[in-house]
């Protein structure tokens, strides 16, 4: 097997990975989502703020896509910021201090692989992000 080959595998099944995991994100309560979105935000206050806006960015997105495909409170105007606290009890005025960058395209996709690697064998919360990833690129 030359090297390419190699790498057109690992492609071909971090793919088929990523299909699935969006197929299974497709299915999911979204409100539930958004509340893991906002967990993962928490988690990665004082951690990292390259993986703090990906996980920001990503529930933003489902979140107009929540507020555009069903009936919610929420109007979809509203800064994914200020809704944070009613999606999660957890998320609380002393995140307010932690903000979020600009990331350019190579290093959102290569975060969002770290991500997906660190959430490995929670299913659910793959599936989130890889849904995210979906609406954010719509």
């Amino acid at each position: 097997m030359t090297t390419q080959q190699f790498l057109d595998e690992i492609l071909k099944i971090q793919s088929e990975k990523f299909r699935n995991y969006l197929e299974m994100g497709k299915e999911m309560d979204k409100r539930h989502m958004l509340s893991w979105f906002v967990d993962m935000y928490i988690d990665y206050c004082g951690v990292s703020r390259g993986y703090r806006t990906i996980v920001y960015d990503l529930g933003w997105a489902v979140f107009i896509q929540y507020t555009e495909n069903e009936h919610t409170e929420f109007t979809g105007k509203e800064a994914f910021c200020d809704v944070m606290k009613k999606l999660n009890p957890g998320y609380t005025e002393e995140y307010d201090k932690y903000d979020i960058c600009l990331l350019d395209k190579e290093d959102y996709l290569l975060l969002c692989m770290e991500i997906l690697d660190e959430y490995a064998g929670h299913d659910e919360k793959c599936a989130a992000l890889c849904y995210g990833l979906h609406c954010y690129m719509k």
